[in-house]
């Protein structure tokens, strides 16, 4: 910072930043890149997490002393942060600075350049402190401070200051899937891709810089003329590493002028930084900015921005799909939603999914629909018009050149969809394309005017009301096609808004058929074997960062809109897997929950001042614990495990062995899940007072991390440990180092991890592992939870019912109330005619006794509603 102050001040003139200051330097202080670093490889670094103790991986960095190069610093703070974020490992309430959030993350960490933000981000750093800023050296960005830039990073994780330090890959010559890899592995064990460290100075010394550059360059650069006398990119003589440039710079990429800091950059890191707030970004997190393509979409959005109630909402148009796809990279906007094809197409360009439509339908699919007095079949379509309803789309553009469409031509038509439709057909309509395909399209008028054949609605053969207007040609009778390759699911209803609309009249469903792909022709009504192929349905698409932001207000607005209203036929929704895949696992299959189930559940929290809620395992399936009994994914299905039985723990020193072996391989990624949607809703509602009390039949202290005050633990918390001879209770990470110490050398990987936290493994690795007794009696020490064949203790039980009788309603979220610890208060709250409500994916051992069972995943259907 105080090089930059200096530059604006003509003091200095250029220097030296990382990628992150580069963005600040230019966004805030309006300096100017005028070249860039190149390595080996390329301008590129990667974000690594080098870690000592083997039993530590990404997952479980909660708790622990982190070491960073350097506060908005790429490798160090940006792509890590995003990754974890991502992830969900870390939250982020938006409520506070991303800093906030970070220092409570971690235990103690050393951030250079952090003190102003977080001084408690500085607490590892070891520079030398004064009241002098001159003289202060603590946490500075500057050599001086031991721990700054990557080498200092990993200066301080080897003096056993921290526990993980993130660096840059150039600081190695660890770790994206979650494990562990030798530091050699960087390539394939990373955290993310961002770019290396540019040169900046003033607009009006940007010339004279360039020139500098270029000369010093030719003399001392690695192949430089006069490279014997000085090395520019080699820092060895003078006793630190990556002074003025990083060592690894094989040379520098002079810029010309007026080149803009994202193609510097790069899109993609650009937006990330807006997204988590960086110095010099603008993003408004309280403004949702959905892409639209056409005019007619862009009026509907706007309706919809005018009848929410939640984060206001922003409509932006593009020129057609593509285009919104790239304004979602640039961050010109927020979301969009796409077609398969594009889905595809904009996950390789680094989008993610947030949900998926859910169609009331059986399934979309494709078919190739022609009028009822041609003699067309779908094998005779050669030097006809064909009808599509826009380049990339399933229906009009994937799904019919997989087909025969030219009996005599086919076995010689390439792969190449376009080429395809160019040598069968004499001339169509696709919008999006070129050349004779696009000899049929009519353009748009009005208000939408643009050239034929627009990829976007203004093109008035565009999309499947298009492709059918095509099929029936303009309002002349001319420009009509022979065939309309269009989705099935408004077919009926877009044949009578042709008559609606004024575009032709007198047409009925009878005057068009279906073109099969065995050569027959069939009537409309037999699209399920008479179709093309099934089309998956449309997903909303937005930057990884932005997931959660997009989910809510997408839930938000579906539940407070009437149907009509909701844009781009989105009925109901369900989540897409943004989740790993080992989280999602967890959670039983299960369709959106029923709109009129949603309103019902909202009309009953509604009702209730003093609700009681009872959770169970699935709530916290979603965090990526799983649960026991669920069908296809619980324990029980997946295995034969068995959890361990209270008489056996306390009978057997062997089965004690076994269970704390793989308690204590378990532990770490146990002990790292965070509270998901379900969790933060339910502490929302604890918070405005709708919600009395919570019971948890869970074990996993999820309720706690979100903030939780009136709750029960009803079998006990794994996060803290009892002793059986002297009733004394301890933190269960003070057991997990005491395991540390006795077991230095043994080691076993982690598998999957049980509901209490427990991991399978074989008997002969568990025969050398040593359990520590009690340091105050030498007893037996037991985790603080209600083991299968135990009781739970009376005190509590009764304590509940206390909670119950003070209650209005009774809600159980996520539980089938199998066992009975449970299922009592139900039982209770059906004796005192409590109106009871339950939330949970398949049957409970309550649902007679309800007034209410909605079906659905809790994640889901929690956050929708909103206590009164």
């Amino acid at each position: 910072m105080d090089c930059i102050d200096k530059i604006r001040a003509n003091r200095a003139d250029i220097v030296t930043l990382d990628a992150g200051e580069v963005y600040s330097a230019v966004k805030q202080f309006d300096l100017v890149t005028v070249a860039k670093e190149i390595y080996s490889d390329g301008g590129c670094i990667l974000s690594v997490a080098v870690v000592k103790n083997s039993s530590l991986d990404i997952s479980s960095l909660r708790g622990l002393r982190s070491c960073h190069s350097g506060i908005r610093w790429t490798a160090g703070w940006s792509l890590p942060l995003g990754f974890l974020l991502s992830r969900n490992y870390l939250s982020w309430s938006k409520e506070h600075p991303l800093s906030h959030d970070v220092s409570g993350f971690f235990r103690a960490s050393c951030i250079p350049g952090a003190a102003a933000l977080a001084p408690s981000l500085c607490t590892l750093c070891q520079g030398e402190k004064s009241y002098s800023l001159q003289k202060n050296s603590h946490c500075e960005t500057s050599h001086s401070e031991p721990f700054y830039n990557s080498q200092g990073a990993l200066r301080c994780l080897r003096s056993g200051h921290a526990d993980v330090a993130f660096v840059d890959h150039l600081a190695l010559e660890s770790i994206e899937d979650g494990t562990q890899a030798p530091l050699s592995h960087y390539r394939s064990c990373n955290l993310g891709r961002g770019p290396g460290g540019a040169t900046v100075t003033r607009f009006n010394f940007r010339k004279v810089s360039q020139k500098f550059l270029l000369t010093v360059q030719m003399l001392f650069g690695k192949e430089g003329q006069e490279v014997q006398r000085f090395q520019l990119f080699d820092s060895s003589l003078f006793g630190e590493k990556d002074l003025l440039f990083r060592d690894a710079t094989d040379k520098l990429s002079v810029f010309p002028d007026n080149v803009d800091v994202s193609q510097v950059l790069g899109l993609d890191y650009v937006a990330l930084l807006k997204s988590l707030r960086h110095e010099g970004s603008s993003l408004e997190d309280s403004v949702m900015r959905w892409c639209c393509i056409s005019h007619a979409e862009q009026k509907k959005c706007e309706q919809w921005a005018l009848n929410i109630n939640s984060n206001p909402l922003v409509c932006v148009r593009g020129l057609s799909v593509r285009d919104c796809i790239v304004k979602i990279k640039k961050d010109e906007v927020d979301a969009v939603s796409l077609d398969a094809t594009h889905t595809f197409i904009a996950g390789k360009c680094g989008l993610v999914p947030v949900v998926t439509e859910y169609y009331v339908l059986p399934s979309v699919v494709g078919v190739a629909v022609a009028k009822s007095t041609s003699k067309n079949t779908l094998h005779s379509l050669h030097s006809r018009r064909s009808c599509h309803s826009y380049m990339y789309s399933p229906a009009g553009w994937l799904l019919p050149y997989r087909h025969t469409l030219d009996k005599e031509r086919n076995s010689s038509l390439p792969c190449d969809p376009n080429q395809v439709y160019n040598e069968v057909f004499w001339k169509g309509c696709l919008p999006g394309s070129r050349g004779n395909l696009c000899k049929v399209c009519l353009g748009g008028t009005g208000e939408a005017t643009t050239k034929r054949c627009a990829d976007n609605h203004n093109e008035r053969y565009y999309g499947n009301m298009g492709a059918l207007r095509c099929l029936v040609g303009d309002v002349s009778g001319k420009s009509y096609g022979d065939v309309a390759f269009i989705e099935h699911h408004s077919l009926q209803a877009n044949i009578l808004n042709l008559n609606s609309t004024g575009w032709a009249q007198g047409w009925i469903a009878a005057d068009f058929e279906l073109l099969c792909a065995d050569g027959r022709r069939a009537p409309l009504s037999e699209w399920e074997s008479c179709n093309l192929g099934v089309i998956p349905p449309n997903t909303i698409m937005t930057r990884p960062v932005l997931t959660a932001r997009v989910y809510d207000f997408l839930m938000k607005s579906q539940m407070r809109l009437p149907r009509w209203m909701f844009p781009l036929h989105m009925v109901a929704t369900r989540r897409a897997s943004t989740v790993p895949v080992p989280v999602s696992a967890y959670v039983p299959a299960c369709s959106a929950a029923n709109p009129r189930s949603l309103q019902r559940l909202q009309e009953f929290v509604s009702r209730a001042r003093r609700l009681f809620v009872i959770g169970g395992a699935g709530v916290s399936t979603e965090s990526g614990i799983p649960d026991y009994r669920s069908e296809g994914v619980g324990l029980y299905a997946r295995t034969d495990r068995r959890p361990m039985q209270h008489a056996e723990f306390v009978r057997s020193a062997k089965s004690r062995q076994r269970y704390w072996a793989r308690n204590f391989v378990g532990w770490p990624q146990f002990s790292s899940h965070e509270p998901n949607s379900s969790h933060r809703a339910l502490q929302r509602w604890e918070e405005v007072g709708n919600l009395h009390w919570l019971v948890t039949q869970n074990v996993d202290a999820l309720h706690s991390k979100a903030g939780h005050k009136g709750v029960t633990e009803l079998h006990g918390c794994a996060h803290r440990v009892v002793c059986l001879g002297c009733g004394v209770v301890s933190a269960r990470q003070e057991l997990q180092n005491r395991f540390v110490a006795l077991n230095p050398d043994w080691k076993a990987q982690a598998g999957v991890v049980a509901p209490d936290g427990d991991v399978f493994l074989e008997d002969e690795q568990v025969l050398h592992f040593r359990v520590p007794s009690c340091e105050d009696c030498g007893g037996i020490l037991k985790p603080e939870v209600t083991f299968f064949g135990d009781t739970v203790n009376k005190a509590t039980v009764q304590f509940v019912h206390q909670r119950l009788a003070e209650s209005d309603a009774v809600l159980v979220a996520g539980s089938s109330l199998q066992v009975y610890s449970g299922y009592r208060f139900l039982l209770a709250a059906s004796d005192k005619k409590l109106p009871i409500a339950i939330l949970n994916i398949g049957p409970t051992r309550a649902d007679h006794l309800v007034e209410l069972k909605v079906s659905g995943r809790c994640g889901e259907v929690l956050p929708l509603i909103q206590p009164f």
